[in-house]
């Protein structure tokens, strides 16, 4: 193979307590947005990432500390053996905390059922608290990292002009965790000043002259080797079956797909669309029909669905349809589709090919049914980078 550099990835350091980021121009930061804010930056409603799941302090629901009221007050036995969080609807949601179980007022299983206990604050998992207390819930990528949104009905802005909205807000905390790096002095600046041997007053090191009647070889210099070709690519997920097993390949390396369901099998795959949501994961949508207008209609349908199933909108659609594009959808088409067959070293192989023949980005699509996990740890171990979906046009 070309390429065999050993690179390693820096994972997203979600801390309790006082956030301490690194001076890296590389340092994201986790937003959560309220409706149509942002709180302020304290590290109490930083959401965090534990299972595949993201978590969310349960401050969140307290409206002295996050500045919004959704409805939903929580306290705990007095054990602290349980959280209870409740609406005024009668809705009550019981997380027990030594069985990691989570139990609705009708006695059905919540999943996940575990909360992280850490700091002296309980984080709970995001998605399922919305589901069952019927807050929308969207994962959004940012220039700056990403955003997961939490809205109830009071919410005015779509998702797409709430980050343009928070654009300027989201940049000034980025920067503030991102200081620029202080210059170092040249060390060139003060060595024609040294007053020590083999030195001249221009700064240049003397040549050093052999001894009489030695024999001297001129020294060649070694070439440096050239650092093997590295490239950034979006994945895009076919969603078959169980996603969970792809779900976990992304979760290895850190990073974040499109899983896209066929727009006229979404209530089958309810479970799977909630999954891939809820781990944080983009769904788009795959549509049906023969023509442009079938298309179209099959993915307004489906949009309608997944904002019933998830209460979050959708806008990534898998085709290159003028008619989809003009209404407003993302349409992604791959640049390259990852082969049905084939071990970790061909597969490896077939699309550092694809990558190194081109200029820009890759679009790889893979099936949800296929081995991933050695495949994406090979190319994130020769430092290729597996970006967050962008919610613009590709």
């Amino acid at each position: 193979m070309k390429k065999r550099l050993a690179a390693a990835l820096c994972a997203l350091a979600l801390v309790l307590g006082l956030c301490v980021y690194p001076a890296s121009a590389d340092t994201k930061i986790f937003f959560l947005a309220l409706n149509d804010a942002l709180p302020a930056s304290e590290s109490q409603i930083t959401p965090i990432q534990s299972g595949g799941w993201i978590y969310v302090p349960v401050t969140v629901f307290n409206s002295q500390i996050s500045g919004v009221n959704f409805g939903i007050n929580y306290g705990f036995t007095e054990n602290n053996q349980s959280l209870i969080m409740y609406n005024l609807a009668g809705k009550t949601l019981t997380f027990d905390i030594n069985t990691s179980t989570a139990t609705g007022a009708n006695g059905e299983s919540i999943m996940p059922g575990r909360v992280l206990p850490s700091g002296g604050v309980i984080y709970i998992p995001a998605y399922p608290v919305c589901d069952y207390f019927g807050l929308s819930y969207s994962y959004l990528t940012s220039e700056y990292g990403p955003v997961l949104r939490i809205k109830d009905g009071n919410a005015r802005l779509s998702d797409t002009a709430f980050l343009t909205s928070a654009d300027s807000l989201m940049r000034a905390r980025y920067n503030a965790a991102n200081p620029a790096p202080t210059p170092v002095p040249s060390p060139s600046a003060s060595s024609g000043s040294s007053g020590s041997s083999g030195s001249s007053s221009s700064g240049k090191k003397s040549e050093s002259k052999p001894a009489s009647g030695s024999q001297t070889e001129p020294v060649q210099e070694e070439e440096a080797p050239q650092a093997p070709k590295t490239f950034s690519l979006y994945v895009g997920l076919r969603a078959s079956g169980d996603v969970t097993q792809a779900l976990n390949a992304m979760d290895s390396v850190n990073a974040t797909a499109i899983v896209f369901f066929p727009a006229e099998s979404l209530e089958e795959n309810a479970s799977q669309l909630r999954q891939a949501a809820g781990r944080g994961h983009h769904v788009g949508l795959i549509p049906d029909g023969d023509t442009p207008e079938e298309r179209l209609a099959s993915v307004l349908a489906g949009s309608e669905t997944v904002a019933r199933l998830l209460r979050q909108e959708t806008w990534f659609v898998l085709a290159s349809d003028k008619e989809l594009s003009d209404a407003g959808y993302l349409t992604w088409m791959p640049t390259f589709t990852l082969p049905a067959s084939g071990g970790t070293e061909a597969l490896y192989q077939a699309v550092y090919r694809s990558g190194s023949e081109r200029n820009g980005t890759t679009r790889l699509l893979a099936g949800t049914e296929q081995p991933l996990s050695s495949l994406l740890s090979l190319l994130v171990r020769d430092g290729d980078t597996i970006l967050r979906p962008r919610e613009t046009k590709y």
